[in-house]
């Protein structure tokens, strides 16, 4: 009996976690693993649950998207003479450069490829990867998801390709597009023998543990996939301009990469095409980014730091990179400093239009905070708040925050005028602040005045507290 249980565990462990599942990873290994990931998708449950009559009408639906079948020519180069080129040229430039950190090769494929075309090139494509184990690092499928083959569709070679990737001690990653569309997700992809929707190169990228996700556009419809791919830590390769330019986004302040960073999930920028879009620096990216999303330097930070951590380069080269992009960081932060504090604004008026709380004790030292507009003036110098007559130093907290302790008091000062001094400078707020003898915070943390009390302390009532003390009074009366 104990032996039936314990070959029942092993039996649920291989079949409900993909981990687990032993190489080489064959087809039956592969539908399992889709179905799993598969199960994460609340559209693909609530799918799952329509009747039998809802189920024909989906499939008739989806029947009315299928396009025509689009076909490409395929250009053949010499790929160890370019790779050997290349590797020279890398060498020469780093060392005329120090700051450079590295580059390295994704080979490609077009989706609208054949079969029999993937096929040759994963295999051309695992020899000079074992001939350049440092220079080659992953595989990619490109091209418009819509008018290309989906990942499924070439399932045999790409499986083939994950194989290999399992060998080469994590030399090698498969790092795939998937998501670049703004379709429907039942809208079929334009290539006959295709089986199933865009959108669903998601789920395959995951079965074969791609390292990033390229785009993820169609994600922002299965915000219940987040928490897959967040636990997972799988990079999804945001690219602002090539999106807009290409229409999948037209408006990049409603740009789904926002989104994506605030859930959790690590994003790096890319220029994805940037050649033919007439750039060559990632600049433009990132300033599209910051203006239409709000992005602060914190943000920034974990921007640049992600394009290291989730890169393909192997782990010494990290190391090193992080080194440098330490390096020049702190040297950016030390020339802005100096810029942001010696700059002058002269044309800019302070106003501070509240202040939050009004009222707190006059013998305990609270923080306020200030609201307004125009504090840039307060960066970099020293701020003096004033509560009437008395003084306590301020703390500036951004553009339009300026946090200030109250001062201790004696109880016969009641309402202060509030006002603050920079270099000398007294910005009067028109605003009053009250003393008061005692203060009850109510469990909800609602902040209330009392009559003065004997006691000069907070007086803290806890609702629950009191219940229970009424409750155990009444069981002593009665």
């Amino acid at each position: 009996m104990n032996l039936l249980i314990i070959i029942g565990i092993l039996f649920s462990l291989f079949f409900s976690n993909i981990i687990l599942l032993p190489l080489p990873f064959n087809q039956y290994a592969y539908m399992l693993a889709r179905e799993q990931i598969k199960q994460h998708d609340r559209a693909v449950q609530a799918q799952n649950n329509l009747n039998s009559k809802e189920k024909i009408v989906n499939l008739y639906l989806e029947l009315l998207q299928v396009k025509e079948y689009v076909n490409t020519k395929k250009i053949s180069i010499n790929a160890t003479e370019e790779l050997d080129l290349l590797l020279k040229f890398k060498k020469d430039y780093i060392s005329k450069n120090p700051k450079f950190i590295d580059f390295i090769f994704l080979i490609y494929s077009s989706r609208q490829s054949s079969k029999e075309q993937i096929k040759i090139h994963i295999n051309n494509l695992i020899n000079l990867q074992y001939l350049y184990p440092d220079f080659i690092r992953g595989y990619d499928m490109v091209g418009e998801e819509d008018k290309g083959h989906t990942i499924l569709f070439h399932s045999d070679s790409l499986i083939n390709a994950f194989n290999y990737s399992k060998t080469t001690n994590g030399s090698f990653d498969l790092v795939f597009h998937a998501g670049e569309t703004n379709w429907p997700e039942n809208h079929l992809p334009s290539n006959y023998g295709d089986g199933v929707s865009t959108f669903e190169n998601i789920y395959d990228a995951l079965v074969l543990r791609t390292r990033r996700i390229g785009h993820g556009l169609s994600l922002a419809k299965r915000p219940d996939m987040y928490e897959y791919i967040r636990q997972r830590q799988i990079a999804i390769e945001v690219c602002p301009a090539s999106n807009q330019l290409l229409g999948y986004v037209a408006d990049l302040r409603n740009h789904p990469g926002i989104v994506y960073h605030r859930s959790g999930i690590p994003i790096v920028l890319g220029g994805d095409d940037p050649g033919s879009f007439g750039y060559n620096q990632l600049t433009i990216d990132f300033y599209l980014a910051t203006m239409a999303w709000g992005l602060n330097l914190a943000d920034l930070k974990q921007f640049a730091w992600n394009s290291i951590q989730y890169s393909s380069l192997p782990d010494n080269r990290k190391k090193e990179g992080f080194q440098k992009w330490e390096n020049q960081w702190n040297l950016f932060i030390d020339s802005s400093y100096i810029l942001a504090c010696n700059q002058t604004f002269s044309n800019v008026i302070m106003n501070i239009s509240d202040i939050l709380p009004t009222y707190g004790p006059y013998n305990q030292s609270i923080n306020i905070t200030l609201f307004g507009s125009g504090f840039e003036i307060a960066i970099c110098k020293n701020i003096i708040c004033k509560f009437g007559e008395k003084e306590t130093n301020g703390i500036f907290i951004d553009l339009n925050e300026i946090i200030c302790p109250t001062p201790l008091t004696n109880n016969d000062i009641s309402i202060v005028p509030i006002s603050i001094v920079i270099n000398n400078e007294i910005f009067e707020s028109g605003l009053n602040y009250k003393f008061v003898s005692s203060l009850i915070i109510i469990d909800d943390e609602t902040l209330t005045t009392t009559t003065p009390s004997k006691s000069d302390k907070f007086v803290i009532v806890n609702q629950k507290l009191i219940a229970g003390l009424l409750i155990l009074l009444l069981t002593f009366i009665l």
